[in-house]
This record gives C-alpha cells, structure tokens and sequence, in this order.
C-alpha cells in the first residue's frame, strides 16, 4: 500500500513482462497487460493475447480507463 514501493515494483515487473513478450505480434501495452493477467508463458505459447474471456476483457477495460483518465495528467 506504500506508493513509494508499489510504483517502482509495478515498473519493474511490467518491464520484465515486456521483455517476455517481446517479438510478438500486436499492440505491446496489450501485449503486456495480457501477460499481467493472463502470464507470459499463455501470451507466448497463444502467440499474442489469448482467447480467454477475462484477459480479452482485462485489456480492454484497462485501455478504457487510460482513455477515461488520460485527460487529467
């Protein structure tokens, strides 16, 4: 609950995450939040975002909240 570790934890993981995914085909922000909810190993061996229901809807709520709030930078 400490903002002071939980950012750079979250940036660190994500970054690894990335690094897993890397070379697939497809948008990287949802490449990776796929990764996030779904694991890498099911990105990687799916060979993009898997056909599963909760990660397809993970993704795109995620990219909904990012356009919502995007404005209040």
């Amino acid at each position: 609950m400490d903002p002071h570790d939980a950012i750079p934890t979250a940036a660190y993981y994500e970054s690894r995450l990335a690094r897993q995914v890397a070379g697939l085909p497809g948008d990287r922000i949802s490449l990776i939040l796929a990764a996030y909810n779904a694991g890498p190993d099911a990105v990687r061996t799916a060979g993009g975002i898997p056909d599963i229901g909760e990660t397809r809807h993970y993704v795109a709520r995620v990219h909904d909240w990012a356009s919502t709030y995007a404005d209040q930078l």
